[in-house]
């Protein structure tokens, strides 16, 4: 699905120098699905600004394996996510995103 959505050479940030690429976020998504099989972002927001496009969504989930360290306690968490897209020939160029997963480990019970 990223493949379908992003350009080659996609980066994307978790701060303003450290990105990863499309394939080792793929693999973040796949390590993070595993911890939470029902982990849902839902957008909350959307706004276009030229070619850029900002999001705050919510995610959500159920962590039933290890999830940053934190053992699964049986509680769910919803958190805020705030990401800024870059469009590129109509697919995603780049993303800097913050989500706020210290909120989430304390809802679970870390």
């Amino acid at each position: 699905m990223l493949a379908e959505a992003c350009n080659p050479d996609y980066r994307s940030y978790g701060t303003n120098e450290d990105w990863l690429t499309r394939d080792q976020l793929a693999e973040v998504f796949k390590m993070i699905g595993s911890a939470v099989p029902d982990l849902r972002w839902t957008i909350e927001d959307i706004q276009t600004i030229g070619d850029q496009i900002v999001v705050r969504g919510e995610a959500s989930g159920t962590p039933t394996a290890e999830f940053f360290g934190a053992k699964p306690t049986g509680k769910s968490f919803k958190t805020m996510s705030i990401d800024v897209f870059t469009v590129k020939n109509g697919k995603l160029a780049s993303a800097y995103h913050v989500e706020n997963w210290v909120t989430a480990l304390q809802q679970i019970g870390r």
